[in-house]
């Protein structure tokens, strides 16, 4: 897949498991995103537990919580927390570039 004017924004992943990293880093290098420090992103994803501290540090950072295995709990306490979306491994190319696009839109939308 190649990336879209639509994916062309800077991510952070903030204190990700090994296994979540190296699999997540993967893909979205395959989308051609940029990997930045926290500072730096446009979008951050973390796993669950980091979701509070995070939005504490960068509230106006959009967030997508990203778990090593589905759990509806889990899904809905994210999007309660204020997570943008929520994913779990597997990462698939077709299902993560959907979900960045949709970032997209709002600020493109914005923009005009």
């Amino acid at each position: 897949m190649s990336s879209s004017p639509a994916l062309k924004q800077s991510v952070c992943l903030a204190n990700l498991a090994p296994e979540l990293d190296l699999e997540l880093t993967a893909v979205l290098r395959e989308l051609s995103l940029e990997i930045v420090p926290v500072d730096q992103a446009s979008l951050a994803f973390c796993e669950p537990g980091g979701l509070d501290a995070l939005r504490r540090m960068h509230p106006g950072l959009p967030v997508i919580v990203v778990s090593p295995h589905s759990n509806v709990t889990e899904w809905l306490d994210a999007l309660d927390g204020g997570a943008v979306d929520y994913c779990s491994a597997p990462f698939e190319l077709a299902h993560l570039g959907w979900i960045l696009s949709s970032r997209q839109r709002p600020l493109a939308a914005a923009a005009a």
